[in-house]
């Protein structure tokens, strides 16, 4: 069964930088492990002024050699079906699948805000976590939103 979470604002008051990972407003956030997951990543904000950063390991649905997104862009050879997808404005992008699927994307919004959209799977193909327009549903663990925030084991 997936956990669910919405309506979360985890260290973070009215005029911080956050993400909004579907209505959750946080600080930072890591969806699986650095060192004992396949799949990864993590939102960080540095600065002033803001900058949001992004690491991880993301896996294309069906095909089981994963891209890298180091420091906002995606490094080493793209998987088989993902493409970089720059947004309209500049002020982000989307990694979508061969069917148009979002990956993973980022758009800043009003300088201190960064929207983020993730269907995140693992490297068996399995889905991981994903954004819907009003909750952000997890899969499998574990996460943390927000650092000393929500932990799921």
């Amino acid at each position: 069964m997936p956990s669910m979470m919405s309506m979360n604002r985890i260290n973070v008051r009215p005029g911080d930088s956050a993400f909004v990972i579907g209505t959750n407003l946080c600080e930072w956030f890591e969806l699986g492990n650095k060192t004992s997951t396949d799949y990864w990543l993590e939102g960080n904000i540095v600065g002033p002024p803001p900058e949001f950063i992004f690491n991880g390991r993301i896996y294309v649905s069906g095909i089981s050699a994963a891209g890298t997104v180091i420091d906002n862009f995606p490094k080493g050879p793209d998987p088989t079906g993902w493409t970089k997808r720059p947004r309209l404005a500049g002020n982000g992008y989307e990694l979508v699948d061969e069917k148009g699927k979002v990956l993973f994307g980022y758009e800043v919004l009003a300088g201190n805000i960064c929207h983020v959209t993730v269907n995140i799977y693992a490297a068996d193909g399995a889905m991981v976590a994903e954004t819907l327009p009003d909750q952000f549903l997890l899969h499998r663990h574990p996460a943390k939103i927000g650092r000393g925030g929500i932990y799921f084991a």
